[in-house]
């Protein structure tokens, strides 16, 4: 696990270049396999900002494993840092539960709206082209 209070390593900043290359393959992936062509650079760009702002959401939502800078308040026991560690993970189950199931519903509905803009694109490419 790596430690947030080392300098030398930004965990926030490794993440967002994570995502962002996840988003990356993502977003390319929506291009090549529409079969009307993909869908237009603003609305995939768009997709790949809400598949980001989701995997923040879901890396956020995972249980704590380590207390981080707040440990010097705890005396920095051990012992203590467990404990309060697995008081929070059953104090907030059902909160994640809620959140995971947030996320997925996100993902799915983002999926949906994904299909309905290339069947729009897909219809649009079907109308007769307007006279220059």
């Amino acid at each position: 696990m790596i430690e947030d209070v080392n300098p030398a390593i930004d965990v926030n900043d490794l993440m967002a270049k994570v995502n962002e290359q996840i988003e990356g393959r993502y977003a390319a992936s929506l291009i090549q396999g529409s079969p009307a062509g993909g869908l237009s650079a603003d609305v995939t760009t768009m997709v790949a900002g809400i598949e980001q702002a989701l995997h923040a959401a879901e890396a956020a939502s995972h249980v704590r494993t380590s207390i981080g800078r707040s440990s010097r308040l705890l005396g920095g026991s051990t012992a203590l840092q467990g404990f309060v560690l697995r008081v929070l993970a059953f104090i907030l189950r059902d909160q994640r539960n809620v959140n995971a199931a947030v996320v997925e519903a996100l993902r799915k509905s983002l999926q949906l709206n994904i299909r309905l803009s290339e069947e729009v694109d897909r219809l649009k490419s079907r109308l007769p082209q307007p006279p220059a």
